[in-house]
């Protein structure tokens, strides 16, 4: 990979990359997550070299605002970025790695979790992680998302609108599957709460759950296999990849017209579905 594709796919300039790489500038623990990530480093190395950037004195161990990562989501990005594919359900909010700055930061605002002054840097450190869905070789990602979880109204109709378009532009890309679970399919609570399971090349799955109080990697077989159980249901119950483009399209519709009334988006038939 040339200077220039790291570059872009990060989202920086070619000067920065070089500089980070000849020594000449300092980089935090969330721009070193994203640089291995992107190299299809291993797990060891990434844990390795994360844990020199903590250590290391100065400005080469801040990242923005002066924050370290907190250990736990230190350790998803290790989890994450090693990943040869992530499956997900969400009944209650859009997953993190699908979430725009603005509906990032309503989300913190009003849980008041986190003290204002450090909202920014956690949008930071999410929009980072997002950066997966742009690896030179993506891994498969499969976004189970309850449909409560896309009508919750956060912020405004028009943030969700940007929202929900955003979604269905992941939707149309090769590596990603966005399935929609409806209302219809069965009481709300049926499937439980959020979690994921990532699986790896050289490693057994894992899966993760995180709460408002704590996140838990789970790597025993029988963790596992519960939780791919759901996954099986959810895949029964879910709209098609292509009905859940089509009823996001739809949705984006219906927040479009409760924004500005009347008329659907610009376009002969709303955001545009593959």
């Amino acid at each position: 990979m040339t200077e220039q594709d790291l570059a872009d796919r990060i989202g920086c300039s070619v000067s920065k990359v070089s500089r980070v790489e000849t020594g000449l500038r300092g980089i935090g623990e969330v721009m070193a997550a994203v640089y291995l990530t992107h190299c299809n480093a291993s797990r060891e190395d990434m844990e390795r070299i994360l844990s020199l950037v903590r250590e290391t004195d100065g400005e080469y161990r801040l990242q923005a605002h002066g924050q370290l990562l907190p250990e736990q989501l230190r350790s998803l990005m290790v989890h994450e970025g090693t990943a040869r594919s992530i499956t997900s359900y969400e009944p209650i909010v859009l997953p993190g790695l699908l979430q725009i700055e603005d509906y990032i930061r309503e989300l913190f605002r009003w849980g008041k979790q986190v003290p204002e002054k450090e909202i920014e840097n956690f949008i930071e450190v999410r929009c980072a992680r997002q950066t997966l869905l742009n690896r030179r070789r993506p891994l498969k990602f499969t976004f189970y998302i309850h449909e409560h979880a896309l009508r919750s109204v956060v912020g405004s109709a028009e943030l969700m609108y940007r929202q929900v378009v955003h979604v269905l532009s992941v939707a149309n890309r090769a590596h990603c599957d966005i399935r929609v679970i409806p209302a219809s399919a069965g009481p709300f609570g049926a499937f439980g709460g959020a979690f994921r399971i990532m699986r790896y090349a050289q490693y057994e799955p894992v899966v993760y759950i995180h709460t408002p109080s704590a996140s838990v990697f789970l790597d025993e077989p029988e963790h596992v296999a519960a939780n791919q159980k759901i996954v099986g249901r959810l895949a029964e119950v879910a709209l098609s990849a292509e009905e859940s483009r089509e009823w996001l399209a739809e949705l984006a519709s219906e927040y479009y017209r409760a924004e500005v009334g009347g008329d659907d988006p610009p376009g002969d038939e709303g955001p545009h579905v593959a």
